[in-house]
């Protein structure tokens, strides 16, 4: 099973660290460089987290944050914004999940994915046999649903892929 993250930054060292701490842990990354892209990817795959950059050319982070918030396929889906532009007040008010500051360090991003419940071990076991079949995909998302419910984020609308 490959549960979507979405990647936006324009910055390959950046992307590469978030790639090599994420990959064979069962997530399906979606990588985008601008937020275009994000968006479109943010719509059509509604990812369980997106790691969000701010400073990007075209649409900045904040410009792509408040347009995921106000669209309701994309609404509830948690930002982590990531950002050498330590401003994290800021990006709470405009609808940010969680904020870290670059450099980011990879065991901070797997403890705010397991903060989040988006944690692929966590969820196996509690639905070891998630991976078969619709009745075990069907418990696997009541159950991610609701970890974000306890979180106060309605995840209404989620469809795990």
């Amino acid at each position: 099973m490959n549960l979507p993250i979405l990647l936006v930054d324009d910055d390959p060292t950046s992307l590469d660290v978030l790639r090599r701490t994420l990959d064979g842990r069962g997530f399906r990354l979606f990588v985008t460089r601008n937020g275009e892209d994000a968006l479109k990817v943010a719509r059509r795959w509604r990812p369980l987290v997106v790691l969000l950059d701010v400073m990007m050319p075209g649409a900045s982070g904040w410009e792509i944050l408040q347009t995921l918030r106000s669209q309701p396929q994309t609404a509830t889906i948690p930002v982590i914004v990531c950002s050498v532009f330590n401003d994290p007040d800021l990006a709470y008010s405009l609808g940010a999940t969680r904020f870290h500051a670059k450099p980011i360090r990879r065991d901070t991003i797997l403890n705010t994915l397991h903060d989040l419940n988006v944690d692929l071990d966590k969820l196996r076991k509690l639905e070891p046999d998630a991976a078969l079949g619709n009745g075990g995909l069907g418990r696997l998302a009541a159950c991610y649903m609701e970890s974000m419910a306890s979180l106060g984020i309605p995840a209404h609308g989620y469809g795990i892929r």
